[in-house]
């Protein structure tokens, strides 16, 4: 319609240009003293006569009309006593623009003695009389549909034009009609979608070159863009309906976008736009079971227009079918592995087609601590929502699970941590053994032959006693008296401290102040303490400290150097002080031991 707009006010611009050029001016009356004119008017002034009349015989009520095919504005004027005047007076903001255009100024448009109305009218409007062909005429057929019609050349919007056209008589009498013509809005072309690189619709395989974009135009603009795709894509996206509607349904276009990006054209990315592109590249990745797929795309706009129905095609080609496959690279023998510290369980797994379950099975021992928390002992990580949140927390978010899992073909799966569990457990004996099995959206199942096997690791005992004091009682620091304990540790001492509480101030000063944690607590083995190490050398006190003790399995520790020397000597404790040691020791094993030692000044 725009088009034809243009094309329309071009025309009429040359004609109002050939209009202006025009040099001759008609005479006022070109058929004066050729015809004798139908009335002779008031020749007779004792005779009465009627006056003008317009009559619309399609439309004897002047009603609103409609501008279509079927219009029929022709209007029947009579005037017995001949036609002196008639106008037409346009009332439409869209006529009045054009006839400026023309150089008429006003809406009033004298047919009779204006030549520039007449000669506009003589060009656009060539039925329509005017001039001589209505001056003294008593019949007129007055058909101004051609005129009418014009409407719709200049604008395609509802709208209301009105002709109010009045004609005097040579009596001066006149009648006057008004002639309202409604201009219906042309409907906005229904909505296309077209799969530009491919016009002819051929089945197009799925490849790293595919081009998958559709253009879709919607003059009313898009309200729906809705996705009819069939059951083995429905599976891949874990969607509840083939029918998806990517522009209103809040589910599926969350759903979309968390599979396939936030940049997927969907929701407020589509919704009353004109034009868009639909890329279903993407979409076309996730058909990942061998064989043809379809999607179907139905787009809707703002008036209720519903396109035709576009079905893509495309095509997923295997030469044949491979089964998924699981390595555990660092244990490639998948040989049992101790549950210790440096235990690391990553498996790397790959697959042709995206994982549809990853099932993961626990020995019974950690099964029940799953039982517990509801999750059963096989595990599905693509698919158990409810062991996300568990699984999450115990690995700080280090085990895939859901779609992270789901759509990857080449990955890598770390449960270290859930393995870990297992040493959590107490009195654990014997080989523990999990099973994975993976199973690709095309069906094919890979299940290791060989079980994940763990062996706990049994702690050795760790042991201190204190000899010649086997029940840890106050003892004097006479000469004589018990000042050693001794360690036994087949796992190697890992950590020593002595935490000392002095009735001494000289000791309760100068401990705090030579640690560098700034409290009574002595660490004999780590260099943090060189404060009081130093202190030590200057005195001269003897005492095991750092490499002497580290590692040891078994080792005897005297309190002399730190008593008699440290409190008793240079303290300046006085008989009856009491000095109080706490010690705690800790294996390579992690077991920990703690004894409390007091000696007594003598």
């Amino acid at each position: 319609m725009r088009k034809t707009t243009a094309i329309l006010l071009s025309v009429l611009a040359v004609m109002a240009m050939v209009s202006c050029d025009k040099e001759e001016t008609l005479p006022e009356n070109p058929d004066q003293g050729t015809e004798t004119p139908e009335n002779p008017g008031t020749d007779n002034p004792d005779e009465e006569v009627d006056g003008p009349t317009i009559a619309w015989d399609s439309n004897s009520s002047f009603g609103k009309v409609n501008i279509d095919d079927n219009l029929n504005a022709v209007l029947d004027i009579t005037a017995p006593a001949g036609i002196k005047s008639l106008t037409v007076t346009v009332d439409s903001d869209q006529l009045e623009k054009i006839l400026t255009g023309m150089g008429i100024t006003s809406p009033e448009l004298d047919l009779i003695n204006d030549q520039k109305v007449i000669g506009f009218l003589s060009e656009v409007a060539p039925s329509l009389p005017a001039g001589d062909k209505l001056l003294d005429k008593t019949e007129v057929e007055f058909d101004i549909t051609e005129l009418v019609k014009m409407i719709n050349g200049v604008t395609d919007e509802e709208s209301d034009h009105s002709f109010i056209v009045n004609v005097t008589d040579k009596n001066d009498k006149n009648d006057e009609k008004t002639c309202t013509f409604h201009r219906v809005a042309e409907p906005a072309a229904a909505p296309t979608v077209v799969w530009t690189a491919n016009s002819s619709g051929e089945t197009m395989s799925i490849d790293g070159s595919l081009d998958a974009r559709l253009a879709i135009t919607a003059e009313a603009g898009i309200k729906s863009v809705v996705l009819a795709i069939d059951e083995s894509l429905m599976d891949v996206l874990q969607v509840a309906s083939q029918s998806l509607d990517i522009t209103g349904d809040q589910t599926v276009i969350s759903r979309l976008k968390a599979v396939l990006g936030e940049d997927f054209p969907a929701g407020e990315n589509l919704v009353g736009k004109t034009e868009a592109v639909l890329d279903l590249a993407l979409l076309a990745e996730m058909m990942v079971k061998a064989g043809e797929h379809s999607v179907t795309v139905t787009v809707t706009d703002n008036e209720g227009q519903t396109s035709e129905a576009l079905v893509c095609k495309f095509l997923r080609e295997y030469s044949g079918y491979v089964y998924p496959d699981i390595q555990w690279p660092g244990n490639p023998g998948f040989s049992p592995m101790d549950l210790d510290e440096n235990l690391s369980v990553v498996l790397s797994i790959k697959s042709e087609a995206m994982l549809k379950s990853v099932i993961l099975t626990v020995p019974q021992s950690l099964a029940s601590i799953l039982e517990s928390k509801g999750i059963s002992g096989s595990v599905d990580l693509v698919n158990d929502t409810e062991a996300f949140g568990w699984l999450s927390e115990i690995s700080d978010g280090a085990i895939l699970t859901g779609d992270a899992l789901r759509y990857k073909k080449d990955t890598e799966l770390d449960i270290t941590s859930l393995v870990a569990q297992l040493s959590s457990i107490e009195n654990l004996s014997g080989t523990q053994h999990f099973y994975l099995k993976v199973t690709d959206y095309n069906g094919m199942e890979f299940q290791f032959p060989q079980p994940l096997s763990f062996n706990p690791v049994v702690k050795s005992a760790l042991s201190v006693t204190w000899p010649g004091n086997e029940d840890f009682e106050d003892v004097t620091t006479s000469a004589g008296a018990p000042m050693s304990i001794h360690i036994d540790s087949p796992a190697g001492i890992k950590g020593f401290t002595i935490a000392i509480t002095s009735q001494t101030d000289f000791v309760n000063k100068y401990i705090p102040a030579c640690t560098s944690n700034g409290t009574n607590v002595l660490d004999l083995i780590n260099d943090k303490d060189v404060l009081f190490t130093n202190l030590v050398d200057s005195f001269g006190i003897e005492m095991l400290l750092g490499d002497e003790i580290v590692g040891k399995t078994e080792l005897d520790f005297s309190f002399d150097g730190l008593i008699n020397g440290f409190c008793n000597s240079f303290g300046g404790a006085k008989s009856g002080d009491r000095h109080t040691c706490v010690v705690n020791v800790e294996d390579n094993d992690g077991n920990t031991q703690e004894v409390t030692c007091t000696f007594i000044t003598e």
